[in-house]
């Protein structure tokens, strides 16, 4: 019995082999195969799941993108289109989406796209993963001049705490609770560490239960 891989069909090797790297570099092989070779590919892998004038549109929005927020638009509307349909390809443009607004101090955009990749973690079966990004949320928040509407940093907590709870990690609950409390405190008070900075600078980075 031969032991090498079955040939698989693609109609974009280069896209097909950015499946397996990050969000940034899967939109830079978009960009490189161009608008039409993007196109096929996707309905290669999609079949009849999305409407093709539907798949074409948001494919034309997103290489047609005149500024960064149009970009931002384009992308989460074909993360969204392929969400069902090619869940892979979904969450390499939620990640980029994720990286873009972390680098443009969105926050919005980046937690918008952190809830996404959780989801798409937990549904697999790995809340480790899908309590990191929330994690790397609250972290990147607590950087000098990060500004953030509060309630982002309440979700993010709240969902930490409840993955840590559904993989039985009760310490970890525990601690993400007490960080919860104290970030509270500071919101209800009114204090502008709640929108804006760091609220526990005397505190390390957060950390997953998997680096305890």
């Amino acid at each position: 019995m031969s032991d090498e891989a079955p040939i698989v069909f693609t109609t974009s090797p280069k896209l097909s082999l950015a499946l397996h790297g990050d969000g940034p570099a899967f939109e830079e092989a978009m960009r490189a195969v161009g608008p039409d070779k993007t196109l096929e590919w996707l309905r290669h892998r999609v079949g009849d799941a999305i409407e093709p004038d539907f798949l074409a549109s948001a494919v034309s929005a997103w290489f047609d993108a005149g500024s960064d927020d149009e970009r931002v638009m384009a992308r989460v509307e074909l993360a969204e289109i392929l969400q069902d349909a090619d869940p892979s390809t979904s969450e390499l443009l939620w990640e980029a989406s994720m990286r873009d607004g972390f680098q443009r101090e969105d926050s919005e955009q980046a937690f918008d796209a952190v809830t996404h990749l959780a989801a798409f973690a937990e549904e697999t079966g790995d809340p480790d993963t899908a309590a990191e990004y929330y994690i790397d949320f609250l972290n990147w928040r607590r950087e000098p001049g990060r500004v953030s509407d509060p309630e982002a940093v309440h979700q993010a907590f709240e969902e930490v705490i409840r993955l840590a709870l559904a993989s039985g990690q009760t310490a970890a609950a525990a601690r993400f609770e007490h960080a919860h409390a104290q970030f509270a405190s500071i919101d209800e008070t009114g204090g502008e560490a709640a929108s804006e900075g760091d609220w526990a600078p005397e505190s390390p980075p957060f950390s997953g239960w998997d680096q305890d």
